[in-house]
């Protein structure tokens, strides 16, 4: 399945030249599941990234009210996991097939090699990651302005579900940023 053109299209690949986007494929394997499969859990380690070629999956997260807010829907050409792969912390979503969904997961500890061995592909890709992340987080910056900052009330800290739809607010905005 290693579709070198393919990942041309793909942003995360768009500053690789040929030799450079097949040395970072060797770190990587194909994947494919079907529609409800769940490729990775908000929480659990992370140790990887995912690149979509085919298919949709739906990103949720968990907010402080134990409930799964759909964040974002993702498609051919979106990456996910990225996280992970620079503060190797818990994965900060669940990502679920929609439909029948393959691509490559990149190996991160594969991945890190390449970068302690200062390769110019890996601190490519690094690169488009950060600005990546650096768009989301500006998106979540301007819903949040939007947004008015949930209070607690005195009732609040007898019953902590008081005040859960002020705070539900907030995240029901996010996730219609995301198209979720």
């Amino acid at each position: 399945m290693q579709d070198l053109e393919g990942l041309k299209g793909v942003n995360l690949f768009r500053d690789l030249d040929a030799g450079e986007l097949k040395k970072i494929m060797q770190t990587a394997k194909p994947f494919g599941v079907g529609s409800g499969q769940i490729l990775c859990r908000q929480g659990e380690r992370s140790g990887s990234v995912f690149v979509i070629l085919r298919g949709s999956a739906q990103v949720t997260v968990e907010d402080p009210y134990a409930s799964a807010v759909p964040v974002a829907t993702l498609g051919p050409g979106d990456v996910f996991g990225e996280l992970g792969l620079i503060d190797k912390r818990p994965r900060a979503a669940t990502v679920v097939a929609e439909s029948m969904l393959e691509g490559y997961e990149l190996d991160g500890a594969k991945f890190n090699e390449l970068r302690a061995a200062l390769d110019p592909a890996a601190y490519k890709v690094l690169r488009r990651i950060a600005l990546t992340v650096c768009d989301r987080l500006r998106m979540v910056n301007a819903t949040a302005a939007r947004q008015p900052v949930p209070t607690r009330r005195a009732a609040a800290l007898d019953d902590p579900r008081a005040d859960a739809e002020s705070g539900r607010g907030f995240w029901k905005s996010l996730a219609g940023l995301f198209g979720g």
